[in-house]
């Protein structure tokens, strides 16, 4: 299939292998119904003779390939080892033949991958006659094969860029250890620990758990096991790491898959947190307070032995899950407490805070009030922890009643008294207006007669021809009895506003039922001047041309 400058003797058109006819060549009914391709070249690398099965192959007929040379179809790339090849067969002291594999163009210009086999064909004394052939179609094994290496190249990949160890073993020992897991584990090059057995990377502490676990994995289903263990670097120093391993059946056998991350700096914090979280219990225990430490998302709570103690119950009769609190619960308070909590956990409150009633173990409920806050929140702001406090507030609450209750008893007999006090203001009020009523009434009624009665008697008293001392006398008594009456006139003036004096002395015997007549004596008036008064007083209190006893009236006001 090259051309070469051995001396091989030529095959005629029409000639056998063996020199005899093509119709005498009993195998060539086989060669033209196999799938395979078979052909003879000559020492030049011409094609002598092939079977049908090339076209059916490569779509090229059979009458444009024949006496053509066969490294025109070879694919460029694959030129030199194919003549290398084909040049090591013919130099082969044993007819042992040559396998190679290389593309071969069809007629449509697409190459084709073949697995070709070739051996030299000699005459009786051991000289090259022909190169025969056999050449097989492999393309869709070696499509398989780059896709098969691709996906391996991606899974390779894909293991030494992974943030955790991988590992895989097999009876017991390390066979494959990922980039993350050398450097984990303190090696420069995973071929340190190649080979070697698996206790080589477990601390002497873990190793009874981890090799039962993977000893497990080989013969039970394949499901992943988690755990957590001590490794052992290098240079022998210990440190904590979470493992995950499953069992899985690999091309050249079963093996063990182990994953692996470094978790010390998790386990310092959480070590650190327990340790702190155990000094605030004490603390809080200290004081008489309980503690509750729940995980909301899967409802586990833990219980403080005072927490429980403060209803009743030992460490252990608690029930560790939420719903125990919620059982627990008063049904006045449910709804109330359940709002002040979920309102926390939603982020709408920076604390938790409620008082509550909670049933004791022997029945009775008892005052608590809670505290807490959550602490841990996933990357969506949803709570992951919670913890708090549970106080006994009961003395408290029942100090707070007896307050409530002396406050309304106390309130009671404040508005008792209230009333009392109402009623004694009520009647001496009256009594004091019956009072000022009756003082009104006696200077009313002193002005009246004083100014009715006794200064119209003064009056003409003085005018009846006495001496000028008798006079004086009469005078001075007629001024004193005015001075004297002067603020029992004011009041009267108050009560007729807009009246005269006289009007108000006229008005004033009206109301004491004197006539016009008896009026006009006592003032020294006519009686027509009384009659005009009367006319102006009732004009003034606007009850003129109605039928209304003006005595009466005057007695209303």
């Amino acid at each position: 299939m090259n051309q070469t400058e051995d001396k091989m003797m030529p095959i005629k058109p029409g000639q056998g292998l063996d020199g005899g006819s093509d119709s005498e060549f009993p195998w060539r009914v086989v060669a033209d119904s196999i799938n395979d391709v078979i052909g003879i070249q000559d020492g030049n690398g011409m094609l002598l003779c092939i079977n049908p099965a090339v076209q059916r192959i490569s779509g090229w007929p059979l009458e444009e390939i024949l006496n053509q040379s066969t490294i025109d179809w070879v694919h460029p790339d694959d030129r030199f080892s194919f003549s290398r090849a084909l040049a090591s067969c013919k130099n082969q002291k044993e007819n042992t033949g040559t396998n190679l594999e290389c593309r071969l163009r069809c007629k449509s210009g697409v190459y084709l991958w073949a697995e070709i086999n070739v051996t030299v064909v000699r005459n009786e004394a051991g000289e090259p006659l022909w190169l025969a052939f056999s050449a097989r179609n492999i393309t869709d094994r070696k499509n398989f094969e780059l896709d098969l290496w691709r996906s391996e190249e991606r899974f390779r990949s894909l293991i030494e860029k992974a943030p955790a160890g991988i590992s895989i073993i097999r009876d017991g020992k390390i066979l494959f250890l990922s980039n993350e897991g050398v450097k984990i584990f303190g090696y420069s090059d995973a071929a340190e620990i190649l080979e070697k057995p698996l206790e080589a990377l477990i601390a002497p502490a873990s190793r009874p758990a981890v090799l039962a676990i993977c000893e497990k994995k080989t013969k039970g289903p394949a499901t992943v096991s988690e755990y957590d263990a001590f490794g052992i670097r290098k240079d022998g120093t210990e440190f904590c790491f979470h493992g995950s391993t499953v069992f899985v059946d690999l091309s050249d056998g079963p093996a063990i898959l182990q994953f692996f991350k470094d978790i010390s700096d998790r386990k310092q914090t959480e070590d650190a947190l327990r340790k702190s979280e155990e000094r605030l219990r004490l603390v809080l225990e200290g004081g008489g307070d309980g503690f509750f430490d729940w995980n909301v998302r899967t409802g586990h709570t833990a219980f403080s032995s005072v927490y429980a103690g403060m209803l009743g119950y030992g460490p252990e009769e608690l029930d560790p899950h939420v719903r125990t609190w919620e059982n627990m619960l008063h049904p006045e308070d449910a709804a109330r407490v359940q709002k002040t909590l979920r309102d926390h956990l939603d982020g709408k409150t920076d604390f938790y805070e409620a008082d509550m009633r909670l049933r004791t173990k022997s029945g009775p409920y008892k005052w608590i009030q809670a505290r807490g806050q959550v602490f841990a929140r996933d990357d969506r702001g949803n709570p992951l922890r919670m913890v708090g406090t549970h106080t006994d507030i009961s003395k408290r609450k029942q100090l707070e009643e007896e307050l409530r209750a002396a406050r309304e008893d106390l309130e009671k007999k404040v508005a008792e008294r209230t009333v009392e006090l109402t009623e004694t203001n009520t009647a001496m009020r009256v009594l004091l207006n019956h009072k000022e009523s009756d003082r009104l009434n006696i200077e009313q009624n002193v002005a009246a007669n004083v100014m009715g009665k006794i200064l119209p008697h003064i009056g003409r008293l003085g005018n009846a021809g006495l001496d000028p001392n008798q006079s004086a006398a009469v005078r001075l008594l007629e001024e004193e009895l005015r001075e004297i009456t002067s603020p029992f006139l004011k009041n009267l003036k108050t009560k007729y506003p807009g009246f005269t004096p006289q009007e108000i002395q006229v008005a004033d015997l009206i109301r004491g039922n004197r006539t016009s007549k008896e009026i006009a004596g006592y003032l020294g008036i006519a009686t027509k001047t009384v009659d005009l008064i009367r006319y102006r007083i009732r004009n003034k209190l606007k009850i003129n041309n109605q039928k209304i006893h003006l005595g009466a009236y005057l007695s209303t006001i």
